[in-house]
C-alpha cells in the first residue's frame, strides 16, 4: 500500500474494507497496533497542553448552542491542568466556553482565538473584537433575515464572531442559501468569511488567530510556570 510504503506507521482503511464487518472492533484492533505512545519533553523545558474539543462539545441536533462537555473530560481537564499549563482552543463564544468548561485552572481561547482567558488575567483587556460588535451586529441582523427563507438554516451571534449553522437545510436548498448568504455578506467590508460543509464563520479581518492565541497562550504559559 502506497501510504504504508512512505512510512505511514498504521492506515485506517474504508469500512467497506475492513474484514470483521464490525467497524468498533475492527478499528479497535488496528489502533492497537499502534506504537506505545511517548511525549518528549526536554529536561529543561515546560509541557503546555493545548486542546480543541469542539468535536467533543456535541449539540442535539437543531439546538447547536447546548452542547455539553462529556463529564470524564471534566475529570481530565481538572486532573491536567493542576499538574501542567492547559489550555482550550474553540470555535465557541468565551462565555459559552467558559460555562461548560468551569474548571478555574484551564485557560480557554474562544472564538477562534478572539477572546481569551486564564487564572491571572481578566478577559475584557483581551477582546481583541471589541470595537467590532456594532458592524457583527448589523451584519448578524442581515443574515437572520436572509435564514428566516430557509428553514433549518441559524446564525448564532458569538460576542466577537458569527456562526451561520446550514446542518439542518434541506439539501435542494443548500446551493440558493449559500449565494443568499454570500450576497447578503458582499455589503460588509473588512470581513473574514471561512467556510465548512455546513457552516460559515464570519470574524472581523484582524490580523490575528487560533494560532496567534496558541502562540501568545503558550508564551504566557512559559512566563506562569518560570
Amino acid at each position: 500500500m502506497a501510504q504504508l510504503a512512505a512510512g505511514a506507521e498504521l492506515v485506517l482503511q474504508a469500512p467497506s474494507e475492513i474484514g470483521s464487518g464490525r467497524l468498533v472492533q475492527a478499528y479497535s484492533d488496528k489502533f492497537r497496533q499502534l506504537p506505545e505512545a511517548e511525549l518528549p519533553v526536554p529536561d529543561d523545558g515546560a509541557l503546555a497542553l493545548l486542546l480543541n474539543l469542539d468535536h467533543l462539545l456535541l449539540p442535539t441536533a437543531g439546538r447547536l448552542t447546548e452542547g455539553r462537555l462529556p463529564s470524564v473530560w471534566h475529570d481530565l481537564l481538572a486532573a491536567l491542568s493542576a499538574r501542567y499549563p492547559t489550555a482550550v482552543v474553540s470555535q465557541r463564544s468565551l462565555g459559552e466556553l467558559a460555562a461548560r468548561i468551569p474548571e478555574p485552572s484551564v485557560y480557554l481561547a474562544g472564538n477562534h482565538g478572539l477572546q481569551l482567558r486564564g487564572p491571572t488575567y481578566a478577559p475584557a483587556s483581551l477582546d481583541a473584537a471589541h470595537d467590532w460588535r456594532p458592524l457583527l451586529d448589523t451584519v448578524s441582523e442581515r443574515l437572520t433575515a436572509v435564514a428566516a427563507d430557509f428553514p433549518g438554516c441559524q446564525v448564532i451571534h458569538k460576542e466577537a464572531a458569527l456562526s451561520v449553522c446550514l446542518g439542518e437545510t434541506p439539501p435542494a436548498a443548500m446551493a440558493q442559501l449559500r449565494r443568499a448568504l454570500l450576497r447578503a455578506l458582499s455589503a460588509f467590508e473588512n470581513l473574514q468569511i471561512d467556510g465548512e460543509p455546513t457552516q460559515l464563520h464570519i470574524r472581523p479581518a484582524l490580523d490575528w488567530d487560533a494560532g496567534s492565541a496558541v502562540d501568545w497562550l503558550l508564551a504566557r504559559m512559559q512566563q506562569a510556570v518560570g
